[in-house]
């Protein structure tokens, strides 16, 4: 008996598609990446390509669909938001099955929003099934997009990255590699340095506070370079606040994570967060505002959560854990534990039900 083929799309190839593929793949289903078009990027015909390419295709599973939706003019966003809803309503009516993960409802810049809302509102009708990570992306695609058929939604969480990171430094070594003092409070920002993320005013805060036995890492790439020379100006002649404007390849994210004490996601708008559950792998208290998935993956005992309204929110929390560090390595070990209750074998298996369902 043939295998039952799914294709992701778009490929991220991140911690996060891997492992769900990788489970998936070992329930009999065969689950892969499907190939982006890249020469006709503006039209992006890459549903069609990968049904008509992998012709025997029983379900196309969607991710982002911002790409998808979003091109440089309002006009365009228009044009090529059309184009791919038509490619989804040829795919319907040849037979192939869709599965759409709501990672976002709409891209985090909030260009073109009330297009790319209504174009998604249509995914959303088009979808055989909807997956959310929490019940919280529940209410509001339900809400948002309308969806009055409450089965057509799946929540299925996000799983850990206990098992799938390598981790071969201890805190000393990452510390002198990284030229961070053994004894201060180390707090970390790390990923793709983007305006929502909020890590001009993770800087601010951290600049407010008064101890200067404090050290404030900002990791990551990012495309913007107005935002760069931004955060450079914020930091320029502070000893304590180390810009590693770069990307960080898998096999340094161990380096960064055991150097630090606290991880900061200072998000100033966010549904799901990747980095909450690094955070948690690497056994890290970790601050960040109650929105979205957040307050349903962290135990606020344990972590330091703010409301993102509140005007010295951040700088609050931040200043709690300073005021906790003799707590920080306990309030880790509990994110650790937990984590290491999510597993992605778990996640896949509700997943290919989802497939099998439909």
């Amino acid at each position: 008996m043939k295998k039952y083929r799914v294709i992701h799309i778009p490929a991220s190839r991140d911690f996060y598609q891997e492992s769900l593929l990788a489970g998936i793949n070992k329930l009999d289903i065969d689950a892969r990446y499907g190939e982006t078009v890249e020469r006709l990027s503006f039209l992006n015909p890459t549903v069609l390509y990968n049904a008509i390419k992998e012709y025997k295709v029983n379900a196309i599973h969607l991710h982002w669909q911002h790409n998808f939706l979003i091109s440089k003019s309002k006009l365009k966003t228009i044009i090529k938001s059309v184009l791919f809803i038509c490619q989804l309503i040829i795919i319907k009516i040849s037979g192939i099955r869709l599965i759409w993960t709501v990672h976002n409802i709409v891209n985090h810049e909030k260009k073109y929003e009330k297009i790319e809302l209504y174009f998604t509102g249509l995914i959303a009708r088009c979808a055989d099934k909807i997956i959310v990570h929490c019940r919280r992306s529940y209410d509001m695609v339900s809400d948002i997009l309308k969806i009055r058929n409450p089965e057509k939604i799946a929540v299925i969480p996000h799983a850990s990255f206990t098992k799938i990171i390598s981790n071969t430094t201890d805190r000393h070594e990452a510390r002198t590699r990284l030229n961070l003092r053994q004894e201060d409070i180390v707090f970390l920002y790390l990923g793709l340095i983007r305006y929502y993320k909020g890590v001009i005013e993770l800087v601010d805060s951290f600049k407010r506070l008064e101890s200067r036995n404090n050290q404030l890492v900002v990791a990551g790439s990012s495309r913007d370079d107005q935002l760069i020379g931004q955060l450079r100006k914020k930091a320029e002649r502070l000893d304590n606040i180390h810009l590693h404007l770069k990307y960080i390849p898998n096999d340094e994210i161990h380096l960064y994570m055991n150097a630090a004490d606290v991880l900061v996601c200072p998000y100033r708008d966010v549904l799901n967060s990747g980095s909450v559950f690094l955070g948690m792998s690497f056994g890290k208290p970790i601050i960040a505002p109650r929105m979205g998935c957040i307050p349903e993956v962290l135990n606020n005992e344990h972590n330091l959560l703010y409301d993102v309204e509140e005007k010295d929110g951040l700088f609050n929390a931040i200043n709690l854990a300073v005021a906790s560090k003799l707590r920080l390595k306990e309030m880790g070990n509990q994110n650790l534990m937990r984590a290491k209750e999510m597993d992605w074998d778990d996640i896949a298996e509700k997943t290919v039900k989802v497939y099998k369902n439909i």
